[in-house]
């Protein structure tokens, strides 16, 4: 099985990490689940699991939390402060991700537009998912500027609070979104199929070793 952590959510405030689909660990726990940045990890709160990015957080601040944003905690279930488990996960470049908003204009968006906003991000079927571009460690010749400044102009300034949710995914389960994946509205206008353009297996890592860190002291920065 592969290694597993127990750690603290925390509820990250508004800012560069916010609702990106990026989680925060301790430089010392990445190594205790001996993985890197921008790899994937799967989260598990309250009987339910997501799948994220994950970079390193200040070496300064505490071993035994994660710092997710509010889109993340949902998908898992969690609460800010609560428990969750976290393990090394394995994802796959994406074919196809069916997409729904209940809001009308939203689902105006242009697929095209709505890839480029969701390349390199990690979604799962039943997830929400931002249109907040994953801009932290961008996907080489993703034009996010576009992204923005088209979802932008349809949107307006609902554009940050937007979440769609992922209706389907192929393969089915977590995967990474990439510039020759097919992406549409569900019953609705798509972007074409794939090309032959290559795509990268995002690295996976195994351990047999199961660790669980004490949760950091109330006060604790």
């Amino acid at each position: 099985m592969p290694a597993e952590i127990t750690l603290v959510a925390r509820l990250a405030p508004y800012g560069t990490y916010s609702r990106r689909g990026v989680v925060r660990l301790h430089p010392e726990v990445l190594h205790a689940l001996d993985i890197g940045t921008w790899q994937a990890v799967a989260i598990t709160g309250r009987g339910r699991t997501t799948t994220a990015l994950v970079t390193a957080a200040d070496t300064d601040g505490p071993h035994g939390e994660i710092t997710v944003d509010d889109v993340t905690l949902s998908n898992c279930a969690g609460l800010d402060g609560g428990s969750v488990v976290v393990r090394p996960a394995q994802v796959v470049p994406a074919r196809r991700v069916v997409l729904h908003s209940a809001d009308p204009l939203v689902r105006t968006a242009p697929p095209a537009a709505v890839r480029l906003a969701l390349t390199g991000k990690i979604v799962s079927p039943a997830d929400a998912v931002s249109l907040q571009p994953q801009d932290l460690q961008p996907a080489p010749g993703a034009d996010l500027t576009h992204a923005r400044r088209t979802l932008a102009n349809i949107i307006g300034p609902g554009l940050t609070s937007a979440l769609l949710t992922v209706v389907r995914t192929e393969p089915a389960g977590a995967v990474v979104v990439q510039p020759s994946t097919v992406v549409g509205w569900r019953d609705g206008a798509t972007t074409g199929e794939p090309g032959p353009s290559p795509v990268v297996d995002p690295p996976t890592v195994t351990r047999p070793t199961v660790l669980t860190a004490v949760p950091a002291p109330a006060g604790a920065v």
